[in-house]
């Protein structure tokens, strides 16, 4: 997991924002999962940031995707040159 956010007595360290996050999009291991799932049966800060992170989806998913008016991609002059 990442780094810890706070501990807790008998329960070693939280998993940060980061890793809860990746927790709620699939992009965690396995034994990950299975660690923050143990967790969120006992943490009640892990189920409230869950369970915000979910909200957050399903707000953004009733989103309606709008067209950019025009291209913002820099072209030319305005361009950065890569770096070495």
């Amino acid at each position: 997991m990442g780094e810890p956010t706070e501990p807790t007595p008998g329960s070693g360290p939280l998993p940060d924002n980061e890793t809860l996050s990746a927790y709620v999009d699939g992009q965690v291991s396995p034994s990950e999962r299975r660690e923050i799932e143990d967790l969120v049966t006992t943490c009640e800060r892990c189920r409230d940031e869950i369970a915000d992170l979910f909200a957050v989806i399903a707000l953004l998913g009733g989103v309606d995707d709008v067209a950019s008016p025009r291209s913002f991609r820099l072209e030319g002059e305005f361009r950065r040159s890569p770096k070495p």
